[in-house]
């Protein structure tokens, strides 16, 4: 049986938020990624709280919540092993460049229009998401 607790909210209860603010990180060592992961896990929603949140609110999914994810980069740089590396999916470590073609990102939205940080020129080690009523930011 999967632990809700240990599984974050958008991946059993999408939020309908009406906004979702993306914050694009880089580390410069896999130190502070690793001291990033243990802030990040105190305030991550968890699936069971998105659970609560949709029965309090009566099926309601416009929960506010907040997400993190790791990219290619962000996996490599947290140290996994090259057999946990080559266990993963070819799609998320090949990268968004090659998976362009395939995902229809060709001509005016090609790779040589995309703008940084998804242009290549900064690494990126993860995104956190949070999804919200729209006034995020302020």
């Amino acid at each position: 049986m999967i632990d809700l607790d240990e599984v974050q909210s958008t991946v059993v209860r999408p939020s309908r938020a009406p906004s979702v603010e993306l914050t694009f990180v880089t580390f410069p060592t896999r130190e502070r990624l690793a001291a990033f992961l243990r802030v990040a896990s105190a305030v991550v929603t968890s699936a069971s709280t998105a659970v609560e949140r949709v029965s309090t609110l009566g099926g309601d999914r416009r929960f506010d919540a907040i997400n993190v994810g790791l990219t290619a980069d962000g996996v490599r740089l947290a140290g996994v092993s090259p057999r946990e590396w080559n266990a993963l999916p070819a799609p998320f470590t090949s990268g968004m460049r090659v998976a362009a073609p395939r995902l229809g990102d060709v001509d005016g939205s090609g790779p040589e229009r995309w703008e940084a940080p998804f242009d290549g020129s900064t690494v990126v080690h993860a995104v956190v998401l949070r999804y919200g009523d729209g006034g995020l930011g302020r």
